[in-house]
């Protein structure tokens, strides 16, 4: 009878050990009445007093702890850890991209514009040609007209003379000069001009003044009808007269 509660015993705790409370217990209620009946036989009666006891006393120690076993509530399962808070997505503001420029190809360098210069303006078709040369005496008081040919005396009507081109007189009431109409110019160094130069200085070299007339003087005259004449003084008599070598030009196209 004792190897056999033992055996129960060992049998019990090793359920228990192993994790299978319940089922130890089931396996330890069904087996202590066997185990008693199976003692029983085959003894006699005060043993079976003893076995009773022994039996009562396992049992009731047996269904304690079945009990414990059966009907101890089971602790309640630990509550799941909280979930972890999920990461907060920030969306990261979309930027968006600048458009690349395009740079257009530069237009290949220009050559360089030369300026030419401006060419001067064609002469004008024509030249000078001689109407007329020879000596010429110019009076005190008088005026000579260099556009007829040969060149005349120059009175005008009711003697004025500045009907001409140039006069010999003392208007300015000091000595007789010559006084020019139209245009007058003395040549620098009073070099003998052709009839190309003697335009020229009538441009740059006019004179507003009166000329005492000196002998050996070149002048260069313009007239009123567009005549260019060349005047050489060969001799002066004051108050008297005036003489001249004169040529005459004019333009022909």
């Amino acid at each position: 009878m004792i190897v056999v509660t033992t055996a129960i015993t060992w049998l019990l705790l090793a359920l228990i050990f192993s994790g299978l409370q319940k089922t130890a217990a089931a396996a330890t209620l069904a087996a202590v009445p066997i185990a008693a009946v199976a003692l029983f036989k085959g003894v006699d009666s005060g043993g079976r007093r003893r076995i009773a006891v022994l039996t009562a006393l396992v049992s009731a120690i047996t269904t304690v702890i079945a009990y414990r076993i059966l009907w101890s509530p089971e602790p309640d399962p630990p509550p799941p850890p909280p979930p972890s808070p999920r990461p907060i997505q920030t969306q990261e503001p979309t930027t968006t991209p600048e458009p690349t420029p395009v740079t257009e190809p530069s237009p290949p360098p220009k050559p360089p514009t030369t300026t030419s210069p401006t060419p001067p303006p064609p002469p004008p078709s024509g030249s000078w040609v001689t109407a007329w040369k020879g000596p010429f005496r110019l009076g005190h008081l008088s005026g000579i007209d260099v556009d007829t040919a040969p060149p005349s005396l120059a009175t005008g009507p009711a003697d004025n003379l500045d009907q001409g081109d140039l006069f010999y007189d003392d208007r300015d009431a000091f000595s007789p000069k010559l006084w020019q109409h139209a245009a007058l110019a003395i040549p620098e160094s009073n070099t003998r001009l052709g009839a190309k130069a003697c335009d020229e200085a009538l441009v740059t070299l006019r004179t507003q003044d009166a000329v005492d007339p000196q002998p050996g003087q070149y002048l260069c005259l313009g007239t009123a009808s567009g005549r260019l004449a060349r005047l050489e003084v060969t001799d002066v008599q004051q108050y008297d007269y005036v003489r001249f070598n004169v040529i005459v030009w004019e333009w022909r196209k």
